[in-house]
């Protein structure tokens, strides 16, 4: 595999890659997949996995309530 690089500010972005999605939630590797199954983030393109940012953010503010 190659590494990859997060290119772009993750702000403009709406999928987010896995390594960016552990820079973005300040989780791990295997808790932010698991968080991003629960609440419905993961988008499959073909062999690339990527997750949904709006939802993310939607699941990160209904826990605050």
């Amino acid at each position: 595999m190659i590494a990859q690089d997060v290119m772009g500010e993750i702000k403009d972005k709406r999928l987010l890659n896995a390594r960016e999605i552990c820079v973005y939630t300040g989780l791990g590797r295997t808790q932010a997949r698991q968080f991003m199954d629960q609440i419905g983030a993961t988008r499959k393109f073909g062999g690339r996995v990527l997750f949904d940012k709006t939802v993310i953010d939607a699941a990160l503010d209904k826990m605050g309530e």
